[in-house]
């Protein structure tokens, strides 16, 4: 099953990182960041009424690619624009393919 093998693949990729980044380090990482943000994803999703988390992905474990060429920010905005509480960029290396690294866009650092 695709969920099995998914996780499967997590696993092995979660351990590969483990080696690269100690559980010491990264608690280190995690103190050292600004705890004072105000928690703006939960506050956005406590609002009253409905609140979407938009998906932008390249690629799906599924389906395959599904946009050779893609403009992840046009997407991110164009979802901004139609009210999307939440914006979701999903980058695995294997199943929904990743931002490019050198992305100056991308929010989440790696050791």
């Amino acid at each position: 099953m695709i969920l099995e093998t998914i996780a499967e693949a997590t696993r092995k990729r979660v351990a590969a990182e483990k080696e690269k980044c100690s559980l010491a380090e990264m608690k280190e990482k995690a103190m050292a960041m600004n705890p004072d943000t105000g928690f703006p994803f939960e506050q956005t999703l406590k609002k009253p009424g409905m609140s979407f988390i938009c998906e932008v992905k390249k690629a799906s474990p599924s389906k395959g690619i599904i946009a050779e060429d893609f403009p992840y920010l046009e997407i991110a905005k164009e979802y901004e624009a139609a009210g999307a509480s939440a914006i979701s960029c999903l980058s695995s290396p294997i199943w929904t393919l990743p931002v490019p690294t050198n992305s100056p866009e991308r929010t989440l650092s790696q050791c």
